[in-house]
């Protein structure tokens, strides 16, 4: 390889590698476990979905931009050789000649920096539209996550209702036999567990369509993904309101959404910028070396240096129309920021009272549970004894059993808005959804 081109190129891989080494690449896929726990499951998702390897990809590229930016402020030096072999008249000659050119631009009225300063924010709002894929897909994975577990909880809900639902029926089947109830208490009991029994089918259903759901987030396929790690959700534990402005605010500074808005906008200004340069005078700086030589003749070396001024004069109205465009776009993207604003604002608020809502449903539907299957224990035990009627022993247990399925839906229902709050809070997202409290 020739030693000029070698050179630059060593010169040019410097500047990148100073970018690009802020570019960490995304994560291998580690070994998927036995058993997946939530913050297991978000890992492998961060690892193995499609978005966040574009994320990575997209920033690299916007950082070989900024190298580009870079490399203008830099000379440039080109070689050249030729060589030619001619007859005339039976006489043939050879010649042969090579050249040196360096060109460096001395004075653009800041029409570099301000190409420059539009890729750094750039690539600063590449690194923020990372940051916010992260964040989505963490948001994603939780619930898909939750799904699967919520499902798997109301499964295990209706097998519980199921098995109610046969002791009921036992416990006719016995008064029957005895001679205290006719056939009509049977038939009831027995479609009450017909019921159960369909009520369970379908909750499996939906936990296999969630599990299902969860491995493509992952990245597998639907028959790939391992079991659960089931969770153990804490009582919730009541956040006070005097907290939500704070919270508020602490989401217009972290959100990446926001922050990937502002360096949009310092890119818009700096191409404002560019764009009225553009149409200023440059000056240039030119060197050029040769060497020639034709067979039986002496070399002839050549050489020159130049400066060379560049004034525009007309361009037929594009300069002007230009800058409107680039002062357009920055207007577009100024309304852009405000509109991430008012959307956080109310994402935060929104979910925030998610959460109040589904504290206080937890709270309801644990209590309303454990009555409901108080007294289901107590209807089966008066029929059991004769004392009672069947009617009543399967109002009761179809209490019992929404009851529970209304306790599962709320506390997953809990867990979820917590998701919600963390995610349009911005900054460190949790791995313990059950534990983790907003600080203000």
């Amino acid at each position: 390889m020739p030693i000029l081109p070698l050179m630059r190129a060593s010169l040019l891989g410097l500047v990148c590698l100073a970018v690009l080494a802020d570019e960490p690449p995304p994560c291998s896929p580690a070994p998927l476990p036995a058993s997946l726990t939530l913050a297991q499951a978000v890992d492998q998702a961060l690892c193995r979905h499609p978005q966040t390897r574009i994320a990575w990809a997209q920033a690299r590229a916007q950082a070989a931009s900024l190298d580009i930016a870079r490399a203008a402020f830099l000379p440039s030096l080109d070689a050249s050789v030729s060589t030619s072999l001619s007859d005339e008249d039976g006489r043939s000659s050879h010649a042969a000649s090579g050249g040196l050119r360096l060109a460096y631009a001395l004075f653009d009225f800041g029409q570099r920096a301000a190409r420059r300063d539009s890729a750094e924010a750039l690539l600063d709002a590449a690194r923020h539209g990372r940051d916010s894929v992260i964040a989505q897909v963490w948001r994603d994975t939780v619930n898909a996550y939750l799904n699967v577990a919520r499902a798997d909880a109301q499964a295990e809900a209706g097998r519980a209702a199921e098995r109610a639902a046969q002791a009921g029926l036992a416990a006719a089947e016995a008064r029957l036999a005895a001679g205290t109830v006719t056939s009509a208490d049977v038939l009831q009991a027995r479609t009450a567990l017909s019921r159960a029994t369909l009520i369970r089918l379908r909750a499996e259903g939906q936990g296999a369509g969630a599990r299902g759901q969860l491995a493509q987030q992952l990245g597998l396929g639907p028959t790939a993904l391992p079991s659960l790690v089931p969770l153990t959700p804490p009582a919730p534990q009541p956040i006070p309101d005097s907290v939500v402005e704070a919270l508020i605010e602490q989401a217009s500074q972290r959100r990446a959404e926001l922050k990937q808005a502002q360096a949009d906008l310092r890119a818009a200004e700096a191409a404002i910028a560019a764009a009225r340069a553009a149409d200023r005078p440059s000056l240039g700086l030119s060197a050029n070396a040769g060497l020639a030589q034709q067979r039986d003749q002496d070399r002839r070396h050549s050489g020159s240096i130049a400066l060379m001024l560049n004034i525009p004069v007309f361009e037929g109205g594009a300069p002007p129309a230009r800058i409107r465009q680039a002062e357009a776009q920055r207007d577009s993207r100024l309304a852009e920021l405000e509109r991430q604003r008012l959307a956080i604002a109310q994402e935060v608020w929104q979910a925030w009272q998610s959460l109040r809502t589904a504290e206080a449903a937890t709270t309801a539907a644990e209590a309303a549970q454990q009555s409901a299957r108080r007294a289901a224990e107590v209807a089966l035990g008066r029929y059991r004894a004769g004392l009672g009627i069947g009617l009543d022993v399967l109002n009761a247990q179809s209490a019992e059993a929404e009851a529970e399925r209304e306790r599962v839906t709320t506390l997953y229902d809990w867990l979820a808005a917590r998701a919600a709050l963390a995610y349009a809070l911005g900054g460190s997202l949790p791995a313990d959804l059950g534990n983790w409290t907003p600080a203000p």
